[in-house]
Protein backbone atom coordinates (compact mmCIF):
# COMPACT_ATOMS: atom_id res chain seq x y z
CA UNK A 1 0.00 0.00 0.00
CA UNK A 2 1.58 3.77 -0.74
CA UNK A 3 1.24 6.18 2.06
CA UNK A 4 -2.06 8.28 1.25
CA UNK A 5 -3.86 4.71 1.41
CA UNK A 6 -2.84 4.10 4.80
CA UNK A 7 -3.25 7.60 5.52
CA UNK A 8 -6.70 7.45 4.93
CA UNK A 9 -7.12 3.69 6.39
CA UNK A 10 -5.94 5.17 9.39
CA UNK A 11 -8.21 8.84 9.41
CA UNK A 12 -11.39 5.97 8.76
CA UNK A 13 -10.20 3.87 11.99
CA UNK A 14 -9.82 7.19 13.62
CA UNK A 15 -13.50 8.08 13.20
CA UNK A 16 -14.87 4.99 13.31
CA UNK A 17 -13.45 4.60 16.87
CA UNK A 18 -14.15 7.73 17.98
CA UNK A 19 -17.86 7.72 16.87
CA UNK A 20 -18.53 4.45 18.88
CA UNK A 21 -16.58 6.40 21.81
CA UNK A 22 -18.98 9.13 21.73
CA UNK A 23 -22.22 6.38 21.07
CA UNK A 24 -20.88 4.94 24.75
CA UNK A 25 -20.55 8.21 26.03
CA UNK A 26 -23.43 9.60 25.07
CA UNK A 27 -25.57 6.64 26.25
CA UNK A 28 -23.81 6.24 29.69
CA UNK A 29 -23.00 9.36 31.39
CA UNK A 30 -26.59 10.71 31.80
CA UNK A 31 -26.98 7.58 33.87
CA UNK A 32 -23.77 8.21 35.93
CA UNK A 33 -23.38 10.30 38.71
CA UNK A 34 -20.26 10.07 40.92
CA UNK A 35 -18.99 6.79 39.44
CA UNK A 36 -22.40 5.33 40.51
CA UNK A 37 -25.50 4.43 38.14
CA UNK A 38 -28.34 6.56 38.94
CA UNK A 39 -31.34 4.61 40.04
CA UNK A 40 -29.43 1.78 41.60
CA UNK A 41 -29.82 2.20 45.75
CA UNK A 42 -32.00 5.65 45.94
CA UNK A 43 -33.72 6.17 48.73
CA UNK A 44 -35.49 9.56 47.75
CA UNK A 45 -37.69 9.52 44.66
CA UNK A 46 -39.77 12.26 43.74
CA UNK A 47 -43.39 11.98 42.87
CA UNK A 48 -44.33 15.18 41.57
CA UNK A 49 -43.68 18.72 41.68
CA UNK A 50 -46.34 21.92 41.40
CA UNK A 51 -45.43 25.65 40.82
CA UNK A 52 -47.17 27.64 43.03
CA UNK A 53 -45.63 30.88 42.76
CA UNK A 54 -42.90 32.76 41.69
CA UNK A 55 -39.51 30.22 42.96
CA UNK A 56 -42.22 28.11 44.98
CA UNK A 57 -42.70 24.54 44.76
CA UNK A 58 -44.50 21.68 46.70
CA UNK A 59 -42.99 18.44 45.65
CA UNK A 60 -44.11 14.92 46.75
CA UNK A 61 -41.23 12.82 47.91
CA UNK A 62 -40.87 9.05 48.81
CA UNK A 63 -38.61 8.27 51.10
CA UNK A 64 -37.95 5.05 52.47
CA UNK A 65 -41.57 4.09 52.11
CA UNK A 66 -43.61 7.38 53.46
CA UNK A 67 -44.90 10.13 51.19
CA UNK A 68 -43.86 13.16 51.98
CA UNK A 69 -44.61 17.08 50.96
CA UNK A 70 -42.41 19.66 51.17
CA UNK A 71 -42.35 22.88 49.70
CA UNK A 72 -39.19 25.05 48.61
CA UNK A 73 -38.38 28.48 47.82
CA UNK A 74 -36.10 30.84 47.93
CA UNK A 75 -36.16 31.41 51.63
CA UNK A 76 -35.60 27.09 51.98
CA UNK A 77 -37.19 24.02 52.31
CA UNK A 78 -40.15 23.32 54.86
CA UNK A 79 -41.80 19.78 55.24
CA UNK A 80 -45.14 20.10 55.35
CA UNK A 81 -46.84 17.24 55.97
CA UNK A 82 -46.92 13.24 55.94
CA UNK A 83 -49.22 12.28 53.61
CA UNK A 84 -48.53 8.63 53.09
CA UNK A 85 -51.59 8.07 55.11
CA UNK A 86 -53.77 10.13 52.65
CA UNK A 87 -52.56 7.99 50.11
CA UNK A 88 -53.17 5.11 51.13
CA UNK A 89 -49.81 4.51 52.47
CA UNK A 90 -48.53 4.78 49.63
CA UNK A 91 -47.60 6.53 46.29
CA UNK A 92 -48.39 3.69 43.85
CA UNK A 93 -52.35 5.09 44.60
CA UNK A 94 -51.14 8.78 42.51
CA UNK A 95 -50.77 7.20 38.86
CA UNK A 96 -52.10 8.65 35.45
CA UNK A 97 -55.59 8.37 35.02
CA UNK A 98 -56.79 6.97 31.94
CA UNK A 99 -57.62 9.05 29.00
CA UNK A 100 -61.27 7.36 29.28
CA UNK A 101 -61.89 8.20 33.32
CA UNK A 102 -61.38 11.95 34.78
CA UNK A 103 -58.68 12.43 37.66
CA UNK A 104 -59.73 12.04 40.92
CA UNK A 105 -58.82 15.45 42.16
CA UNK A 106 -55.39 14.28 41.50
CA UNK A 107 -52.11 15.70 43.21
CA UNK A 108 -54.04 19.08 43.68
CA UNK A 109 -56.73 17.53 45.48
CA UNK A 110 -54.72 15.50 48.52
CA UNK A 111 -53.07 18.89 48.87
CA UNK A 112 -56.03 20.41 49.29
CA UNK A 113 -57.02 17.96 51.58
CA UNK A 114 -54.06 17.62 53.66
CA UNK A 115 -53.76 21.72 53.99
CA UNK A 116 -57.79 21.78 55.33
CA UNK A 117 -59.06 22.77 51.92
CA UNK A 118 -62.97 22.19 51.14
CA UNK A 119 -61.83 19.52 47.96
Amino acid sequence: MNLGTELLISLLLVLVLGGIAFVVIKRLLPRLRWGRLVGQGRKIRLIESVGVGPRQQVHLLEVGGRSLLISTSRDGVRMLADVTDALGGGTDVVSEPKPSEPAPGGFAGILDKTLGGDA
